[in-house]
């Protein structure tokens, strides 16, 4: 069975070229990336699918990002399958969610611990800061594979929009985006008691299985302020139904939110 996974996916990373790029923001993660000019903290044009939060709030004010663009490459050799660097495979459809399920089932606790290291930004150091980092490896696998329904913890907030946060008290939010916007922003706030300095944020696409990536995503801020982060297609978003996740990095990984947007063919309404 793991051979003939390895053998598509063999197949597919040849064939394929990277269209996705992730941004992380990051204050640490600046070489080789870009800093984006803040943006006008004047009013956003009116928007038939947008709200505004009226009252002022607190943003992060990092400009620093974080980049990697994603470039397949043929895979050599059978490697084995806690070794491989899904992502690129997992942002573009080419693994479904039962094919990440058997893939995740198959490896023993060493394995899925590599297999989180290659296919996350986490680091050693953030497993060992668990109590059981076997059990905190488990459990973030559980998270990604299994979707939570929409709701939103007490004091915590996730809204999507196509504009930074950052220089700007006030967001345009949007529950709904044409398929000519290649980035997405997703803003969010953690409890204030929130100890951790990352979260976990998943990306699904829900209406065919694709688009299914976790990761790491370091605060730009304090627990009070807007964070902010964005993930971007270079050739704009599959039109489809969405779902993102923001889910705690504090023991037991609890999903603080999980919210829904929609991405349509403006020609197609």
């Amino acid at each position: 069975m793991q051979m003939m996974i390895i053998r598509s996916l063999c197949l597919v990373g040849v064939l394929l070229t990277g269209t996705l790029i992730f941004w992380f923001i990051s204050p640490d993660e600046t070489e080789g990336g870009k800093a984006d000019a803040p943006i006008t903290s004047s009013p956003p044009g009116p928007d038939s699918n947008s709200s505004r939060i009226a009252e002022p709030l607190p943003v992060a004010t990092s400009t620093g990002h974080g980049t990697a663009d994603v470039q397949l490459e043929p895979l050599e050799g059978a490697r084995e399958l806690a070794e491989i660097d899904y992502r690129p495979l997992l942002a573009q459809g080419k693994v479904s969610k039962s094919e990440l399920a058997l893939i995740l089932s198959s490896l023993d606790d060493a394995q899925l611990l590599r297999f989180l290291l290659n296919n996350t930004h986490l680091t050693l150091d953030d497993f060992f800061g668990y109590q059981n980092p076997t059990k905190t490896a488990r459990t973030l696998a559980e998270r990604w594979l299994n979707n939570t329904e929409t709701f939103n913890q007490d004091g915590v907030e996730l809204l999507f929009g196509t504009k930074s946060a950052i220089g700007t008290n006030q967001l345009a939010v949007q529950s709904e985006f044409s398929d000519m916007a290649p980035r997405l922003y997703a803003y969010y706030k953690v409890p204030n008691s929130y100890s951790k300095p990352f979260v976990f944020m998943k990306w699904t696409n829900t209406n065919n299985d694709t688009l299914w990536v976790l990761d790491k995503q370091p605060l730009t801020g304090s627990s009070v302020e807007i964070q902010e982060a964005w993930l971007r297609y270079s050739r704009g978003w599959p039109s489809g139904k969405y779902q993102v996740e923001l889910i705690s990095a504090e023991e037991g990984l609890e999903v603080l939110a999980s919210q829904s947007f929609e991405v349509v063919d403006p020609e197609s309404r």
